[in-house]
């Protein structure tokens, strides 16, 4: 099975991108938490977990539970209901 690898989540893969976390390490901004949930913005937190995205993703995250990116991508049948 292959997966479309975008820029989008070649940076949520790699954490490069627009998340609290790589941007504090930048010194772009003072804090690298999340405004929302007070905890560290990593891209996993911001697209899994945060309460400021849910409705963007909430099958997704109901189907993924608390299951691991990694995990998600080595599972052809849990990348194939993402699709």
């Amino acid at each position: 099975m292959e997966l479309k690898v975008t820029g989008g989540l070649m940076q949520y893969l790699t954490g490069h991108g627009p998340f609290g976390k790589k941007l504090h390490q930048m010194n772009i901004v003072e804090d690298n938490t999340c405004h929302t949930c007070g905890v560290v913005a990593t891209p996993e937190h911001n697209v899994m977990r945060c309460q400021e995205t849910e409705h963007l993703a909430r099958d997704e995250r109901e189907l993924l539970g608390e299951t691991p990116v990694t995990d998600v991508l080595r599972t052809p049948e849990l990348v194939a209901a993402l699709r």
